[in-house]
């Protein structure tokens, strides 16, 4: 299972619990797998919403393309069955692929467990993460 800290210290480890630099320098890459991972497996993204909130400046042609560069980017990293798609319009994580610090926080608050959120809680999230 991949692993993304975004509570304090950002990090990101891959399958084999190695540290994952290579996409953690690739900042928009990075980010839009934080989004997907934050909403957590099962949570499916429409292409078109993605890229009007990664792309914004793109026309719809070049976000579309800007997209589906960062997803071969993420698939390269992370594998293909991390991000998988539902339909041709919906985008998100194959269920059981990644654990996420602040989808995990969420959880345990949400389930009155506030001394394991606590003890999650490591800072801000993402912190010093610009796009």
């Amino acid at each position: 299972m991949i692993r993304l800290r975004t509570l304090g210290e950002t990090g990101l480890e891959d399958r084999e619990r190695r540290e994952s630099a290579g996409l953690l320098g690739q900042t928009k890459s990075f980010a839009f797998f934080c989004y997907l991972a934050i909403a957590g497996p099962g949570r499916f993204h429409r292409r078109d919403s993605l890229v009007s909130l990664f792309w914004p400046d793109l026309d719809h042609e070049h976000g579309r393309a800007a997209l589906r560069q960062c997803l071969r980017v993420l698939r390269r990293h992370l594998g293909e069955d991390t991000i998988v798609n539902r339909g041709d319009d919906e985008i998100g994580l194959g269920p059981r692929r990644v654990w996420c610090d602040a989808g995990e926080f969420e959880r345990l608050c949400d389930g009155d467990d506030a001394a394991a959120a606590i003890a999650l809680y490591r800072g801000d999230l993402l912190p010093g993460l610009h796009v």
